[in-house]
């Protein structure tokens, strides 16, 4: 006797788009599947077994691309067009835990780009959290040339900023938050100023291509040398 069935596989539906391809069928959901067809039918999340014959057995393998975290369960149902004497052994599910993750992204910005010796530069400091979670322990690095430039100020609107190492700490960025931190340099010698910052932080960052930036401002000789005042004793670094 031949036994005509069906897959009918659900995944939970989490903004994706379904599209096609020339491997496969994508399922959009927080498991984005890539199935290969070779000769059986996958359309809209069912699987199209065709016959099967007495102790036969058929698979399908899924790619899946995790789109979003926390805990999410995959569903499976079979049915046939025959009568089937036990229906017990006809679901089944399996769940998966995807941990928290965050995309931080960062950018600097200059009041101008060309500057005198004695001039005062103004930067600013963006650092965004593009989620999906919040980022725990914000850490953004400041690489500054102290014999280039003399930190005058520094102002952050969220967390603080450390002048012994230059690095600004944010507690925590909540999901489609952003911070900024304005800093005011003084421009000790002619030359190009290259300044790089970066963020790193405790929670998982599956996008670091936009997790460092770099700008660079070019600052032209005068008359009369400036020189970096030295501190006073008491002076809180």
């Amino acid at each position: 006797e031949r036994l005509s069935q069906e897959l009918k596989a659900s995944l939970p539906e989490y903004g994706a788009q379904d599209s096609s391809s020339e491997n496969g069928i994508y399922f959009g959901g927080n498991l984005q599947v890539l199935i290969k067809q070779i000769d059986f039918i996958y359309s809209d999340g069912t699987w199209y077994v065709g016959d099967l014959v007495v102790g036969e057995v058929r698979e399908l393998d899924m790619i899946c691309k995790v789109s979003a975290t926390g805990t999410f369960t995959n569903f499976a149902s079979v049915q046939g067009n025959e009568f089937d004497p036990d229906v017990d052994n006809n679901n089944a599910n399996e769940s998966i835990f995807v941990n928290p993750a965050c995309d931080l992204s960062i950018t600097k910005t200059v009041s101008r780009y060309h500057y005198t010796v004695g001039d005062i530069i103004r930067y600013t400091v963006k650092v965004a959290n593009n989620g999906p979670n919040s980022a725990r322990n914000v850490l953004v690095s400041e690489i500054f040339d102290e014999n280039l430039l003399d930190l005058k100020s520094v102002k952050a609107t969220k967390g603080s900023y450390s002048r012994s190492n230059h690095v600004w700490s944010i507690p925590s960025l909540d999901n489609g938050k952003f911070a900024v931190l304005y800093i005011k340099a003084l421009a000790l010698c002619a030359g190009t100023v290259k300044n790089m910052v970066s963020v790193v932080s405790d929670t998982f960052d599956f996008n670091k291509s936009n997790n460092a930036y770099k700008v660079v401002v070019d600052v032209d000789k005068i008359d009369k040398i400036i020189k970096k005042p030295a501190k006073k004793e008491n002076e809180s670094k």
